[in-house]
């Protein structure tokens, strides 16, 4: 089974278990710890908090659905793809100096908490982004169709929100894999 094939497979999860796993992601366990100082707060969790799990999981999740809908457009593959590993890479560096963070003894140094604060910001630009992109890459798949019936949503909010929005776009996934491939190059 090839690695687009196995993506695929990704996207036909059911749809509770990614409601719960989303919900999951929201549950603060262990209790993150706060840090503040003149003008700013972060607050860090653990790296093996269920919501750092989550946050890869919904990740890899968009970079599916994003593959496999440029997969079956005539259009090229978006340059802006490398997004998915910039934030994945950036998220995985916050998970690590949250973890640090989290487990120092006190405050920690101004500089680690400056660098995760300056880590995380591509890390969440990166996941709206990534979000945008999936749900362009569905719509523009759609688009790309026989007008069957009217879209009334346009999937990037579907998308945001996914632990309530798969309940709506989760049909339109399934048909998006029904159809062949046009493209076979390796996203």
């Amino acid at each position: 089974m090839s690695a687009a094939a196995q993506l695929e497979h990704l996207l036909r999860t059911p749809k509770w278990l990614v409601t719960v796993v989303y919900l999951i992601g929201a549950v603060p366990i262990p209790w993150p710890r706060s840090f503040s100082g003149p003008g700013w707060h972060i607050t860090v969790a653990p790296a093996y908090s269920p919501g750092v799990m989550a946050v890869l999981a919904i990740l890899f999740w968009l970079y599916a659905l994003y593959s496999a809908s440029v997969r079956r457009t005539q259009v090229a593959p978006d340059r802006l793809r490398v997004v998915f590993a910039v934030a994945a890479v950036s998220y995985i560096f916050t998970f690590c100096l949250g973890h640090v963070a989290y487990f120092w003894r006190g405050q920690p140094p101004a500089f680690l908490l400056a660098t995760f604060g300056l880590v995380l910001a591509p890390a969440v630009v990166g996941m709206i982004v990534g979000m945008a992109l999936a749900a362009n890459a569905l719509s523009d798949f759609e688009a790309s169709l026989a007008p069957k019936e009217p879209q009334s949503l346009h999937p990037f909010l579907p998308v945001i929100f996914l632990g309530i929005g798969i309940w709506f776009i989760h049909r339109r996934i399934l048909a998006m894999l029904a159809h062949p491939w046009v493209l076979e190059k390796s996203l």
